[in-house]
């Protein structure tokens, strides 16, 4: 596909619906990217926008310029793109937090699912309390987790990534401004890792809340700020 979608409810529809006799209203020439299942609702995916099928008619329901802001986390249709160029995921490799149930973080496995379905390379975080640093482990199954002392679900096993090799980061966070700068769980554990990473990485927060209104004072020269940031409203490009 030329442009990646990550949807958390995704269907197998394309291999059952045929695109004849279906035209869209306002465009008949259109490069159909996806086709999804949101709420009992049928949904294509294309260059120009988001159609829903209507007696055999395609009308628009999302406008090409707003498919970046049509991003929903948990039980919605989720939708990223950087100003319309979505996030390409195929082999790439993606470090992706894992939640923590207790605190409710946004549920980041069908992120995973969805990943290692393009071929990507997942790895998730696994803390060292004698450095104070994360190492990245290789996600493949779910039979290599185990819940630490802090409810974080943990690799026990498997092959270590280095912060370098990675295209994309997940980074959680508790609170983040209108700059990028955001607030973690206090022990630096996210601005060690992500000072080692390539500059062509690309940092994105993933948040319940939207952005600060004011900024985040209590900053110092260790803290690395995010590229973006989702949340079940907007899309934050920084």
């Amino acid at each position: 596909m030329l442009i990646t979608l990550i949807v958390l409810q995704f269907s197998v529809v394309a291999q059952q619906l045929s695109l004849t006799n279906i035209k869209a209203v306002d465009e008949p020439y259109l490069q159909f990217n996806d086709i999804i299942e949101f709420n009992g609702e049928i949904l294509f995916v294309t260059n120009q926008g988001i159609y829903q099928n209507v007696n055999s008619q395609l009308k628009k329901v999302v406008q090409k310029e707003n498919l970046s802001k049509f991003i929903q986390v948990d039980n919605k249709l989720l939708i990223w793109s950087i100003y319309g160029e979505f996030f390409q995921l195929e082999k790439k490799k993606i470090s992706l937090f894992l939640p923590i149930e207790r605190k409710r973080e946004i549920n980041t496995y069908k992120i995973w699912e969805k990943a290692i379905s393009f071929d990507a390379l997942v790895a998730v975080p696994k803390i060292n309390l004698k450095t104070n640093e994360l190492k990245q482990v290789l996600f493949e199954t779910e039979d290599q987790l185990e819940i630490s002392n802090y409810g974080i679900p943990e690799p026990t096993r498997g092959r270590v990534i280095a912060a370098e090799h990675f295209d994309y980061v997940f980074v959680p966070l508790l609170a983040i401004d209108k700059n990028g700068n955001r607030v973690g769980y206090g022990k630096g554990f996210y601005d060690r890792f992500l000072k080692k990473c390539s500059p062509r990485c690309k940092f994105i927060g993933l948040s319940h809340f939207e952005l600060l209104e004011g900024e985040i004072d209590d900053l110092n020269f260790r803290d690395i700020k995010l590229d973006f940031c989702i949340t079940p409203d907007n899309f934050y490009r920084f």
